[in-house]
């Protein structure tokens, strides 16, 4: 399966984020489809979310804003980067392909969105699944 994402981008055997979730859900980190099931949020409220950054964005007129859409294993969510957190977070957010988003969770109508504050590479996590998900037959 890793393989499959490594050189397809997509797997029919599952989803890298779903062989690390027993350790994302110690951490308290939620799904997509657990955020999006959300309708009646304390305003402010913080959570956290992980999977593969399938889509960055930095358009030129975003005034250095960067958009992320990360996919997991139930769906995709929006993180919005504003340019300093970019800043302090520019080597994760450029080299990772697996990350967790800390930050504030906002909605429009259907869209949800995490405003980002701090953001964690979950490569090595994912490296560590992979490893002990490789079986050899002799």
């Amino acid at each position: 399966m890793f393989a499959d994402y490594a050189t397809t981008g997509l797997s029919l055997k599952g989803h890298p984020i779903g062989f690390i979730r027993h350790e994302l859900e110690r951490r308290r980190v939620s799904t997509a489809k657990a955020l999006k099931a959300l309708t009646r949020l304390p305003r402010g409220r913080t959570v956290a979310v992980g999977g593969m950054a399938i889509i960055r964005q930095r358009p030129g007129t975003a005034k250095g804003v960067v958009f992320i859409t990360l996919e997991d294993e139930t769906g995709v969510t929006n993180l919005i980067i504003r340019p300093e957190v970019f800043e302090r977070c520019r080597r994760t957010v450029l080299s990772s392909a697996y990350l967790l988003a800390v930050g504030t969770l906002e909605r429009i109508g259907e869209v949800v969105y995490i405003n980002t504050h701090e953001l964690e590479s979950l490569g090595p996590l994912v490296g560590e699944a992979a490893q002990e998900s490789r079986s050899y037959s002799y």
